[in-house]
């Protein structure tokens, strides 16, 4: 009886609070502010008119937010929906041509959030919307297919409790219900539920929940929670939740589960009247919260990566690529993921190895490993996506790590990436490298701004637009990488190093180029790196190191030593040479030329204009000096082959591999590199002396 009266105290003083903030006569009922793929053309909002009669939006305008004033004869009937469209095309490509579009609105909604303001023609406000892309706001409406779906038009705006995430739509068809009431409707008041609290690791114990419900009357309220293994998903069991002493807080306790096992809750508040109201909701990115119970986690001399895919593994290749033609994304839709990671640290790494886990994710296969996608607010190691492989040659992921710890020391953004132990659904795979996948997440890592352009080069394309691979803003084409190329090859000496100083983040790119010497990238010139184009009239474009495995001496048909250390000063420039022997290939066969390849779209003309070049080979001999030495290096090589051996001798049981075996290969891949660091060193110091 006491917990009854409590809640209904609780739920006056809310209904008062919404009460005080109640909307007006026309309200803000559903936003889809961040479409999927960057595709913002698709934004729009609905206005709803709750009321019994129609209203005249004549002279009624946006005075928050947008930039609209809706004109004469638009009339919103009573119960009736609208929507106002950035753009008709893009719309209808999704949603069709019978949903009553109000208007179009100039500029854009903001992705991180914004405040709206509806007011009428006397300039007083109708209703207000405060959104975000952060808890307490659904998170499956920034950039995951699903609206903001308003629950009670007669609530405030302004609530966050208030919004719900709408049913996630696909390739082909928009998300939400624009034109039509919303799927998470409600006609009473709801119990909200806020604020919950729990341990994200036990150590095989029981976990307390806590959190606040305000609002509504509820004749039971529940916490409902399943656990999940390497082996999959256990059956759905209840705890009731008991009101604490003070007003609208509650506490429910989970027993303990099993060893390593993820437990995924919800609450659940069972009103008097309408629905079960569920939080999280089931359209959210994460439908539990989530927990792990582990005892004692193994750690290891490199991090552990356990990884359960819950039995879905998206295809390889990009999903929803934009065709212009048909001015809209087609391809797989993207499903809300079901995986579950959990990274453990390495020993050294400081106390207790405490893991960390990340639920319902997704995970895609690619060439020679997976590619998992951390959710936007909770990223690992800053990474966004992480791709995780173990090349056909073990010294091919090897020579990848050691490349990026090179680049790490100059002025290029670098991905992050680590040897990781590869443990999925229960099943060691042994030693991967875990790298970061350049993106949105990984350019606001290093303080870019993530809307500018990003394309990946790839060698087999055709032509400039076909060698580079967009790979966000998908609508808006190639036209600043097709302009910076034309002035590149048009501008003349004393104007091309001009153009060249407004265009390019000269110390970025020239520090690209010197890495790629002291590795001997000579795949990086014209292929295998991504390009960053910075958003505004006075954007810069940067490289962005990719694919290194055939460097520190590797190439189609080198020697089993990799004792190659002569790749010349001027490659990549226009102007250099292949070697004797003849063509691209050497003369026919696997010999020295393999390696050879002209100048690429950039590397070709920057590399050979007089002051960048100068500028180039004055930073080659400062970084050959300072960073690419013995006493700097050598060190890094060290610690990788120390802390991998182990993990060398756990490969080959997990592989059923001879140990021997392995370890001499791995061995004498670890001494290549030593030896290339010494030898290209020599050569280069040489050179430069010339």
């Amino acid at each position: 009886m006491k917990s009854t009266v409590l809640l209904t105290f609780w739920g006056t003083l809310f209904a008062a609070h919404l009460a005080l903030n109640a909307a007006g006569p026309v309200v803000v009922n559903e936003i889809f502010y961040h479409p999927p793929d960057d595709q913002d053309r698709l934004q729009w909002v609905e206005l709803h008119n709750p009321g019994s009669s129609a209203v005249d939006l004549k002279g009624w305008k946006f005075s928050k937010g947008l930039n609209l004033e809706f004109g004469p004869g638009t009339t919103l009937p009573a119960g009736g929906f609208g929507v106002i469209v950035r753009d008709r095309a893009a719309f209808a490509s999704r949603y069709g041509t019978n949903v009553p579009i109000l208007a179009e609105f100039q500029g854009r909604l903001k992705q991180g959030g914004e405040r709206l303001e509806l007011a009428d023609v006397a300039g007083k406000v109708s209703d207000t919307v405060k959104y975000g892309d952060r808890e307490p706001w659904p998170l499956a409406a920034d950039g995951y297919g699903a609206t903001l779906e308003r629950v009670r038009a007669a609530d405030a705006g302004d609530e966050p409790g208030n919004w719900a995430p709408s049913v996630w739509g696909t390739a082909k068809v928009g998300g939400g219900t624009p034109g039509a009431a919303n799927a998470s409707a409600s006609s009473v008041v709801l119990p909200r539920i806020s604020d919950v609290q729990w341990s994200r690791w036990v150590r095989g114990t029981s976990n307390v929940v806590t959190f606040a419900m305000a609002g509504g009357e509820a004749k039971l309220v529940s916490v409902k929670y399943v656990e999940v293994g390497a082996e999959g998903q256990g059956t759905e069991r209840r705890v009731t939740a008991t009101q604490e002493g003070r007003a609208g807080r509650w506490t429910a306790t989970i027993p303990p589960a099993a060893d390593l096992r993820v437990v995924r809750f919800w609450v659940e508040a069972t009103p008097t009247a309408g629905r079960v109201h569920r939080w999280p909701s089931t359209n959210e990115v994460r439908p539990a919260f989530s927990y792990l119970s582990w005892k004692n986690p193994d750690r290891g001399t490199i991090g552990q990566l356990h990884f359960w895919d819950g039995g879905r593994v998206e295809p390889s290749g990009q999903l929803g690529q934009y065709q212009p033609a048909r001015r809209k994304v087609v391809g797989l839709p993207k499903p809300r993921g079901d995986a579950t990671a959990i990274y453990v640290p390495a020993t050294g790494t400081g106390g207790d190895a405490v893991p960390e886990l990340r639920d319902f994710l997704r995970i895609g296969s690619r060439k020679a490993g997976w590619k998992l996608r951390f959710h936007k607010d909770a990223p690992l190691a800053g990474m966004r996506t992480a791709n995780v492989l173990f090349e056909e040659r073990p010294r091919y992921v090897l020579a990848e790590h050691l490349s990026y710890e090179l680049f790490r020391r100059s002025k290029v953004m670098t991905p992050h990436s680590e040897m990781v132990r590869w443990i999925q659904n229960g099943q060691s795979a042994g030693y991967h490298l875990m790298m970061e996948q350049p993106n949105g997440a990984f350019l606001s890592r290093h303080e870019r701004d993530p809307s500018g352009n990003l394309y990946k080069l790839i060698w087999y394309g055709q032509g400039l637009v076909g060698q580079h691979e967009k790979k966000n803003n998908l609508s808006t084409g190639h036209g600043d990488l097709q302009q910076v190329v034309r002035g590149l090859s048009s501008t003349q000496r004393p104007e091309a190093w001009a153009f060249i100083q407004q265009q390019f983040a000269v110390d970025a790119c020239i520090d690209y180029f010197v890495v790629n010497h002291c590795i001997q990238n000579w795949d990086g010139y014209f292929n295998n790196y991504f390009t960053y184009h910075a958003p505004g009239p006075n954007g810069k474009w940067e490289l962005i190191p990719w694919d290194e495995d055939k460097t520190w001496g590797e190439y189609d048909g080198a020697s089993a030593k990799y004792d190659w250390y002569t790749m010349p000063l001027t490659y990549g420039m226009n102007g250099d040479q292949p070697p004797r022997g003849g063509g691209n290939w050497g003369g026919g066969g696997f010999g020295p030329g393999m390696w050879w390849r002209q100048g690429g779209w950039f590397s070709g003309p920057l590399l050979a204009q007089p002051d960048f070049r100068a500028r180039f080979l004055t930073r080659l001999k400062t970084f050959v000096n300072e960073e690419f030495t013995e006493e700097k290096f050598r060190p890094v090589i060290d610690d990788l082959a120390r802390r991998l051996e182990p993990e060398v001798r756990h490969r080959a049981e997990v592989r059923g591999s001879t140990e021997e075996s392995l370890l001499r290969q791995f061995r004498a891949d670890m001494d290549s590199f030593r030896r290339q660091l010494t030898g290209r060193r020599a050569f280069l110091v040489k050179e430069l002396g010339k």
